[in-house]
């Protein structure tokens, strides 16, 4: 007497491998649509600015002095382990990092995706720059990079894609900037995913790289040994050479962070010990309650 056919071991896992892939894509748009009710970003205080940890942790604003822009076309950014980063459009340096952190500032007490409407005038008067023409126009030329970019990040479970500002246009009626950030944004702004930074300090910082560095340790607690030539590669250095980069540019930012830091009572000691960086740092008033944890 013939029985009957019994399903196959790999029709059963296909079966499975089908069942697993609708159920994380189930708890996947969850997770997304619950992000997108949140629509606002966390709230800081009016002398830090926030960032997220994969933007501070690569090369996507980069230690560069200012200059012609070469135009990146879908490249894979230089990241720490656990960042994944594409990136289409001018090259950025650390000034445009200051205007978007601007933006950031102001858009943190409405809803994403709404238009915010701002005067020029106040966002000098954030990045503490005179009200002159020169300025003005090197903030529309940072808005317009920074309006015409697209990017690919993933830093731990969570991912965005999009431009870094979606938005961001002249008013001839008002007079003011049109600003709108994409809401999904905010999936960067999750929980430890993204840092704050201590505006006056960092303000100080004059070279790119010195800015860069203090920015990319404020992402750390307890700094641990990171190879002088990951560090090149990660601040997106133009140096000609590695050695260059070691004992001229590095040399001198590092020195720059540490005294600057020293004036705002903060402590930033480094040292090079086999082409490692070793930096001792004080910890901000967030990460201190984390150590206590």
């Amino acid at each position: 007497m013939m029985q009957a056919a019994q399903p196959s071991f790999d029709n059963a896992h296909r079966s499975g491998v089908e069942i697993a892939k609708n159920t994380y894509a189930k708890v996947k748009q969850r997770e997304e649509e619950k992000l997108l009710q949140q629509l606002q970003l966390p709230f800081w205080s009016d002398d830090q600015r926030a960032v997220p940890n994969g933007v501070l942790r690569s090369a996507l604003f980069g230690a560069i002095r200012p200059g012609k822009r070469r135009y990146i076309d879908g490249e894979i950014i230089a990241s720490l382990a656990g960042v994944e980063l594409k990136y289409t459009g001018q090259k950025l340096d650390q000034g445009d990092l200051d205007v978007w952190e601007a933006l950031l500032h102001i858009a943190r007490v409405m809803n994403l995706g709404n238009v915010c409407y701002v005067s020029t005038y106040e966002i000098l008067n954030l990045l503490d720059l005179a009200d002159t023409g020169s300025n003005r126009k090197i903030i529309y030329k940072c808005l317009t990079r920074l309006r015409a970019t697209a990017i690919e990040l993933k830093q731990g479970r969570y991912s965005y894609l999009g431009g870094l500002v979606n938005e961001a246009e002249r008013d001839e009626l008002t007079g003011k900037m049109k600003i709108v950030f994409n809401p999904r944004i905010i999936s960067l702004f999750q929980y430890d995913q993204y840092t704050q930074i201590d505006f006056h300090l960092c303000n100080q910082l004059k070279s790119p790289l010195a800015k860069w560095l203090f920015r990319f340790y404020s992402t750390h607690v307890n700094p641990f040994p990171y190879q002088v030539e990951t560090i090149y590669s990660l601040c997106g250095s133009e140096a000609k050479s590695l050695k260059d980069f070691k004992n001229d540019t590095l040399a001198k930012a590092l020195n720059e962070v540490s005294e600057v830091s020293r004036k705002f009572g903060k402590r930033f000691e480094s040292k090079i010990i086999d082409m490692k960086l070793h930096v001792t740092k004080s910890c901000s008033t967030s990460q201190g309650r984390f150590l206590k944890k």
